[in-house]
């Protein structure tokens, strides 16, 4: 039939069929999210952080991120988009895995050798403080938001309690983000808070900026009126001097002659004066005393 010997060709062979849509290895996927950076793709070491909707990324990865988002990772502004400051992130406080310190340390007794992405287990870094279980993506974990500390789910439906159960902080129930969540549910709830929070926060921003803003208005207004009230002082203070007028070259000259325009001590004529200055038909005197009169009185 295929003229080579009497081969027979299979149906797949000769009929094209499609082809199933290729899927993931879970545990790849699992691997990855839990035990290494989502951002930089290195293995989870503290000090590690997570953003609004439960990523986990190491710390200094982050930084390099916003220091130039435009050269670092080729992918982090698809993943990262929604980190524009290091306040959008929360350090996390994790409680360290003796199994994995121990299997570090050599010790297979009580641990299991740390794996590699195959068969084998793998030990996470970290373990929930209260249940002891890892944190390995096998069980759900969440963190609070206004502290940073990770737990188990199981022991925060065992133990419930208003405070933190590790650092003994208040929280409300809003603030406890799920790690690595994969329900759309709760991924859109984050998202919703997440803004919320963007929101609140530019706000506050906005009114401490306006605050300052008018304590400063205060503080030069305050100042102005104090340099105000001082120079008030100093000019209650000083000695108030009669004005000047400003001198007019074109006024008419007055009138030497005219005794009312004399002070009042000197509109009478004294007899000494009456002496030396002499009437119509008298004799003119000498240089000493001619013109005495009209030159003291031409200073007035």
């Amino acid at each position: 039939m295929g003229c080579d010997g009497g081969s027979i060709p299979r149906r797949d062979e000769l009929v094209k069929t499609k082809k199933a849509a290729e899927r993931a290895d879970p545990r790849i996927q699992l691997i990855a999210t839990w035990f290494f950076c989502a951002l930089s793709k290195q293995e989870l070491a503290a000090p590690v952080v997570s953003c609004a909707l439960g990523k986990l990324y190491n710390k200094d990865a982050i930084l390099e991120f916003l220091l130039s988002k435009s050269n670092a990772y080729g992918d982090g502004g698809l993943i990262c988009k929604h980190v524009t400051s290091f306040k959008d992130v929360v350090t996390l406080n994790l409680t360290p895995n003796p199994s994995y310190n121990a299997s570090k340390n050599g010790d297979t007794t009580n641990a299991i050798v740390v794996g590699h992405i195959d068969e084998r287990p793998m030990i996470s870094r970290f373990a929930c403080p209260i249940t002891g279980r890892e944190m390995n993506g096998k069980y759900r974990f969440s963190y609070i938001a206004t502290c940073g500390c990770v737990f188990s789910e199981q022991a925060l439906k065992e133990v419930p309690s208003a405070t933190c159960l590790k650092c003994n902080k208040a929280f409300d129930p809003e603030d406890v983000v799920p790690i690595n969540s994969t329900q759309e549910e709760e991924i859109a709830r984050l998202m919703e808070r997440m803004e919320v929070t963007k929101a609140q926060r530019l706000k506050e921003a906005d009114e401490k900026k306006r605050a300052k803003k008018a304590k400063k208005k205060g503080k030069s207004d305050g100042q102005r009126k104090k340099f105000k009230s001082a120079e008030e002082d100093d000019e209650e203070d000083s000695i108030t001097l009669p004005k000047r007028h400003a001198s007019n070259i074109n006024m008419p000259m007055p009138d030497l002659t005219d005794r009312s325009l004399l002070p009042p001590g000197m509109r009478v004529q004294s007899e000494a004066i009456k002496r030396i200055f002499k009437k119509s038909g008298q004799d003119e005197g000498n240089f000493l005393t001619r013109g005495t009169f009209n030159r003291f009185a031409a200073s007035f």
